[in-house]
């Protein structure tokens, strides 16, 4: 009987032990989750101009932090958001007409002209502003990589205007094969 009761003992002190490690690391390691119909991750950026009018999904350029619908000699192409989960960068109250939401990371719709296949890149359009066009990878040039607004996730058949799903921020080691190919 002793024996149980020293038994009993210690597997109620592991108990407690083990009960305090638990909430210790529970404590430790608290941790916020979202949860959205959102895709994308973003922030606001001034506009060039504040008189230049941006609809969701539109490809714009952005020079020394500034967007734009004209993306020649851009430093970065990107997109509007449609509906961040997050967003960065707030304006000062009253000047959010001179900001767009920019999507940074994720995924967020973007207008498109014509056929994209899932994979293809999205580059801006050369003839009709805000709009991207689908590229097969096998089909970029060195000097369209710098133009990619994203890749994308969703297909669209029609020649007309459309939205397709894009993931933005994701594609840093595209040269890579590029690169690889040059070498050998």
């Amino acid at each position: 009987k002793i024996a149980n009761a020293v038994s009993v003992g210690l597997n109620l002190a592991n108990a407690v032990a083990n009960l305090a490690a638990f909430e210790t690391f529970k404590l430790t390691n608290i941790g916020v989750s979202y949860q959205s119909g959102a895709g994308d991750y973003a922030e606001w950026l001034p506009k060039l101009n504040s008189n230049e009018k941006f609809s969701a999904g539109d490809i714009v350029g952005v020079r020394n932090g500034y967007i734009t619908k004209s993306t020649s000699g851009a430093d970065k192409i990107m997109v509007v958001s449609t509906n961040p989960i997050v967003l960065g960068n707030l304006p000062q109250k009253g000047d959010e007409a001179n900001y767009e939401k920019i999507a940074f990371m994720g995924q967020v719709p973007v207008r498109v002209i014509g056929i994209v296949e899932p994979g293809d890149y999205i580059l801006p359009s050369l003839i009709m502003e805000g709009y991207g066009i689908g590229v097969h990878p096998d089909k970029m040039k060195i000097t369209d990589y710098k133009k990619i607004a994203g890749v994308a996730w969703s297909v669209t058949k029609s020649a007309d205007f459309n939205y397709v799903n894009l993931a933005v921020g994701l594609n840093t080691n595209d040269m890579s094969h590029v690169i690889q190919q040059q070498q050998e």
